[in-house]
Protein backbone atom coordinates (compact mmCIF):
# COMPACT_ATOMS: atom_id res chain seq x y z
CA UNK A 1 0.00 0.00 0.00
CA UNK A 2 1.56 3.84 -0.98
CA UNK A 3 1.64 6.41 1.28
CA UNK A 4 -0.32 9.31 1.16
CA UNK A 5 1.78 12.85 1.17
CA UNK A 6 0.11 15.64 2.58
CA UNK A 7 2.32 18.09 0.25
CA UNK A 8 1.25 22.18 1.53
CA UNK A 9 -0.47 24.02 -0.82
CA UNK A 10 0.65 27.36 -2.33
CA UNK A 11 -1.27 29.36 0.43
CA UNK A 12 0.14 27.01 3.45
CA UNK A 13 3.48 27.72 1.89
CA UNK A 14 3.22 31.34 1.45
CA UNK A 15 2.07 31.58 5.22
CA UNK A 16 4.94 29.42 6.73
CA UNK A 17 7.22 31.81 4.80
CA UNK A 18 5.54 35.30 5.63
CA UNK A 19 5.65 34.23 9.40
CA UNK A 20 9.34 32.86 8.68
CA UNK A 21 9.95 36.65 7.15
CA UNK A 22 8.45 38.34 10.38
CA UNK A 23 10.19 36.19 12.68
CA UNK A 24 13.50 37.69 11.47
CA UNK A 25 12.55 40.96 10.13
CA UNK A 26 9.86 42.15 12.50
CA UNK A 27 7.13 44.17 11.30
CA UNK A 28 8.37 47.01 9.70
CA UNK A 29 11.10 44.78 8.21
CA UNK A 30 8.42 42.31 6.89
CA UNK A 31 6.11 45.24 5.23
CA UNK A 32 8.79 46.63 3.61
CA UNK A 33 10.08 43.14 2.26
CA UNK A 34 6.50 42.77 1.09
CA UNK A 35 5.50 45.80 -0.34
CA UNK A 36 8.30 45.13 -2.97
CA UNK A 37 6.61 42.49 -4.26
CA UNK A 38 3.06 42.65 -3.89
CA UNK A 39 1.39 44.48 -6.16
CA UNK A 40 -1.41 46.11 -5.09
CA UNK A 41 -5.55 46.38 -6.40
CA UNK A 42 -7.17 49.69 -8.36
CA UNK A 43 -5.87 52.61 -9.91
CA UNK A 44 -4.21 54.81 -7.48
CA UNK A 45 -4.72 58.13 -9.53
CA UNK A 46 -8.18 57.61 -9.69
CA UNK A 47 -8.75 57.03 -6.19
CA UNK A 48 -6.62 60.12 -5.30
CA UNK A 49 -8.39 62.34 -7.62
CA UNK A 50 -11.98 60.65 -6.41
CA UNK A 51 -10.85 61.63 -2.93
CA UNK A 52 -9.05 64.52 -3.05
CA UNK A 53 -10.53 66.41 -6.08
CA UNK A 54 -9.01 68.62 -7.73
CA UNK A 55 -8.68 72.16 -5.10
CA UNK A 56 -7.42 75.70 -6.53
CA UNK A 57 -4.64 77.56 -4.88
CA UNK A 58 -7.06 79.31 -3.01
CA UNK A 59 -9.16 76.08 -1.82
CA UNK A 60 -6.12 74.42 -0.04
CA UNK A 61 -5.12 78.06 0.98
CA UNK A 62 -8.58 78.27 2.74
CA UNK A 63 -8.15 74.56 4.08
CA UNK A 64 -4.87 75.01 5.81
CA UNK A 65 -5.96 78.29 6.97
CA UNK A 66 -9.49 76.41 8.91
CA UNK A 67 -7.12 73.91 10.10
CA UNK A 68 -4.62 75.91 11.91
CA UNK A 69 -7.73 78.54 13.61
Amino acid sequence: MSAILNYPTEREIQMIAYQALHAQLGSAGFIRFIQQYEQGSGNYTEERDEILGDPSVDDLFDAIEASVN
